[in-house]
């Protein structure tokens, strides 16, 4: 009897020892399906298109089956974005709801720098430097603008004047192309490698440019009342050159880079010499127009029987108005 005790109580602890193990290898288990994993949460309500900082954020061990696949789980992963989309307390930072600049998913908005505007200028293929121009280029600002001055004559005349009105200004976007051009992968050798096509890029009929405020009220009225050109500067060219770049008339362009002084002396003698012609036919039609009044008026005294005086002598000569018989 006391044989068969003993072996019972073996096989309930055998039977036991193996429950025991195995409800620790399901624990384990479970464990290890239930692992932890960090991810960025947002510690607070953040409103869309605001800056991610690390005040507003912060990492947490969730377990990994609760992880979104496209949760950040640094915080340099997002740190320095911006939120497109807005963020409710305790949620995970998807990395495809936030944005840097460059990227052209999110707006033109978030690639102007800070204290800046972002001003649209029409161009051409030559205003555009033959479409050189690319998103992240600077350019100077070139005006081409009549100013009205009085000639020798007293007449006042357009004299055309070019002037650099802007220097070092930051290309944002070309026509609506927000993003640098790609280059395409590289091809078997002998062939060229070259940037991939951008029809809407190369044809684009606007360069964007981000601007201080005030600047900005000088591009537009620059733009509507003269004839604006851009300037492509090197990327090792970044100081502004500033007072040193003198207005250009035709007076300095002719000093400066054309035949000197002799040139301008010949053309400024013609100009009088026009002056002079245009004066002396004034003159003529007004000796003219005089002339016809004085007749008229002859003509009307005579039908009317008076007698001729006035501008008219006694012998029948004319006196000008202008002084002296005829």
């Amino acid at each position: 009897m006391g044989k068969k005790i003993v072996v019972v109580a073996l096989v309930l602890a055998l039977a036991t020892a193996f429950a025991v193990y195995k409800f620790i290898k399901d624990v384990e288990r479970e464990a290890l399906s239930r692992r932890l994993a960090p991810v960025v949460v947002a510690v607070k309500d953040i409103p869309a298109k605001t800056q991610l900082t690390r005040d507003l954020l912060k990492v947490e061990e969730l377990p990994a089956e609760s992880v979104h696949p496209q949760a950040a789980r640094k915080l340099e992963d997002v740190l320095e974005t911006v939120a497109k989309f807005p963020l409710v307390q305790g949620e995970q930072v998807l990395l495809p709801r936030t944005a840097k600049g460059r990227t052209g998913t999110a707006g033109l908005a978030l690639d102007v720098p800070k204290g800046k505007r972002a001003i649209a200028v029409t161009v051409d293929e030559v205003r555009s430097v033959g479409f050189q121009i690319k998103q992240g280029d600077r350019v100077d600002v070139l005006l081409h603008v009549p100013l009205k001055v009085s000639d020798s004559a007293g007449e006042e005349v357009d004299v055309p004047i070019v002037a650099t009105i802007l220097e070092n200004m930051e290309v944002l976007a070309i026509g609506r192309v927000l993003e640098p051009a790609q280059v395409e992968p590289a091809k078997p050798k002998g062939e060229e490698n070259k940037p991939a096509e951008n029809n809407e890029g190369r044809q684009a009929a606007t360069v964007t440019l981000a601007a201080d405020p005030d600047q900005v009220q000088a591009l537009m009225l620059a733009s509507e009342k003269g004839s604006i050109r851009f300037a492509l500067r090197s990327p090792l060219d970044n100081k502004d050159v500033g007072p040193k770049v003198a207005p250009v008339d035709i007076k300095t362009l002719v000093e400066r880079f054309g035949a000197g002084r002799e040139l301008l002396e010949q053309l400024r003698q013609q100009a009088d010499w026009e002056s002079e012609l245009a004066r002396q036919e004034k003159f003529r039609q007004l000796e003219q127009e005089n002339e016809m009044k004085l007749q008229m008026e002859s003509r009307l005294r005579g039908l009317r029987g008076e007698t001729v005086n006035g501008n008219y002598g006694a012998g029948g000569e004319r006196w000008s108005v202008f002084g002296g018989g005829g």
